[in-house]
């Protein structure tokens, strides 16, 4: 049985913590369609990033709740806002998103399915030979559930023209760096940063002076799992040889799927949730600036 943990106070202030992802960059959301359920679109992409992260690296975001007790807080609820969104929209559908979204997050809910049970029996059986081999083995089987769902399939009507706010494109700003990556959805032209990089985070520019969070040992510890309009999405990113998690990219969720963000000086880049999970062995919390929490 799994169970979800509560989210940490934690302190802010603006620096500039920013580190470029290692390899191409991607989206997170949560937008509400009526009743409190958001939309299967978002729904699967939010799931799809959480399968990523624990594909990369089954012990993120593990927590022990007890001592028989175990659980993976951020994708025991992208799982649930899966179940929930098809029970609330899922006859709102067509059938061509039927056909992606369905097998994707069937996908999806397997490869989270066998990471977890592998790493389970990876850490509490360590001396058993014949145990580690069966971990190993439904390692490969998360993985290889993971790479069914083409994240073209997640992406198809998350971004576009036709979706672009006014005053974005898509293409053609020499000042948007991340264009043509994963989970690049557009720009605004003619909005380069010229507070430099002290401004990085694309924080400081909007007043939210006080988001600062610390490296930590326990990033599901910090803010909440499923953004609201407004919030801060912080990539925590634990590099190699360090016991901490550290700050490494900061946005901000805008609604509709989309978050704000600068790379650098450039333009105001617009995201979804794809993008942080091009950050390798990394974990996304989103916080709300008034209450920090």
């Amino acid at each position: 049985m799994k169970r979800v943990a509560l989210g940490a106070w934690v302190g802010f202030a603006c620096v500039a913590w920013a580190q470029q992802p290692g390899g191409t960059p991607g989206d997170v959301f949560s937008v509400t369609t009526g009743g409190g359920a958001e939309a299967p679109a978002l729904a699967v992409q939010n799931l799809y990033t959480l399968a990523a992260q624990i594909t990369y690296d089954p012990s993120s975001g593990y927590q022990q709740v007890r001592a028989n007790e175990s659980d993976w807080p951020a994708e025991t609820a992208a799982q649930r806002q899966w179940s929930a969104s098809m029970a609330a929209h899922g006859n709102d559908l067509s059938q061509a998103e039927r056909s992606r979204l369905v097998p994707c997050a069937a996908h999806l809910n397997a490869a989270i399915d066998a990471m977890e049970r592998g790493y389970r029996i990876e850490i509490s059986q360590k001396g058993n030979a014949a145990a580690q081999k069966s971990a190993q083995g439904l390692y490969a089987k998360g993985r290889a559930e993971f790479a069914l769902c083409r994240p073209s399939d997640v992406n198809q009507g998350s971004k576009g023209p036709a979706q672009l706010p006014a005053g974005a494109v898509a293409t053609g700003d020499p000042d948007a760096p991340d264009a043509g990556a994963k989970g690049f959805v557009g720009s605004f032209p003619g909005t380069k940063n010229t507070w430099g990089s002290y401004c990085y985070t694309y924080l400081c520019e909007n007043n939210i002076w006080n988001i600062n969070p610390l490296p930590t040992n326990d990033p599901n510890s910090v803010g909440h799992s499923v953004p609201a309009v407004g919030d801060a999405a912080v990539v925590f990113r634990k590099l190699s040889g360090a016991q901490s998690w550290v700050p490494v990219h900061f946005a901000i969720y805008k609604g509709n799927g989309m978050f704000y963000q600068r790379n650098g000086t450039s333009s105001i880049e617009i995201v979804n949730s794809q993008f942080f999970s091009n950050y390798p062995n990394a974990i996304v919390r989103y916080i709300n600036p008034s209450t920090g929490k």
